[in-house]
């Protein structure tokens, strides 16, 4: 099944449309570049959908964009960057993985179009929470953690600017979000990397100090995969230690393995 991105880059078709009124996804409008005769009637069974056709193959040929400002009108270049992996830094000590540099890709271009301040969180190349039009970014953040509620640990973060404060990546490290793409440029840019590298060192030194008593250490990005894991162990009344973040809910955890 196709993860519902922005719009379709492809047409919609009778399966694939079926599937999208058969699911829990709450959809109003829907972007593609072409539906099939079956797929539009089932859609348009749908109460209160849209259904709107867009050919992206369109180049743009405005190349500025007008806005007014009081009496004047202020003219600027409109914004065809697309930024490439190429273009990313890494500035912490642990390296994204390449997965998760997909993820942060998906995010940048989603955080382009949000009211800054403008904070996206992003799993599995979905947009799980989002904070825009704040007075302070760590407001933004908020918002969007707490609109992602569980999915928030594993995901990751995109910020339309940079972070003034390290307050942002303590609220991020806490929700479990494990990677933040964001353009940089504060004064107090080393103060958020900081965090970022002391969050990971924690982790790290926890996982190394366990290793060499002989322990056996496991890292999860979701929940459902560590009672998974440890059912097998909990039956066995082993001792189990979990080290997680705030955003991990360990109380799911025990709940999951006392079922």
């Amino acid at each position: 099944m196709h993860k519902i991105n922005r719009y379709f880059t492809i047409g919609v078709e009778y399966l694939f449309s079926f599937l999208l009124i058969s699911g829990k996804i709450f959809l109003e409008i829907i972007i593609a570049p072409s539906f099939d005769e079956e797929a539009f009637k089932i859609l348009s069974c749908k109460k209160n959908i849209r259904l709107m056709t867009l050919d992206i193959t369109l180049s743009v040929t405005n190349k500025q964009c007008y806005t007014n400002v009081n009496d004047g009108l202020l003219l600027q270049d409109i914004d065809e960057y697309q930024v490439q992996e190429a273009d990313l830094r890494c500035v912490t000590h642990r390296k994204p993985t390449a997965s998760e540099i997909k993820q942060l890709m998906f995010a940048w271009n989603v955080v382009k179009h949000v009211k800054s301040n403008a904070i996206v969180l992003a799993k599995d190349f979905m947009t799980v929470g989002i904070g825009a039009g704040q007075m302070n970014r760590v407001g933004a953040a908020r918002i969007a953690i707490n609109q992602a509620g569980d999915k928030s640990q594993g995901s990751i973060m995109a910020s339309d600017a940079f972070f003034p404060m390290p307050d942002t990546v303590e609220e991020a490290a806490k929700a479990g979000i494990t990677a933040i793409i964001q353009p940089g440029g504060s004064i107090k840019d080393q103060l958020s990397i900081d965090v970022c590298n002391q969050y990971g060192e924690m982790a790290q030194y926890i996982a190394q100090g366990a290793k060499a008593v002989g322990l056996n250490v496991q890292h999860f990005t979701a929940k459902e995969d560590i009672v998974t894991y440890l059912k097998p162990y909990a039956e066995k009344e082993c001792m189990i230690l979990i080290k997680g973040s705030r955003g991990m809910r360990l109380e799911d955890i025990v709940e999951g393995l006392l079922k």
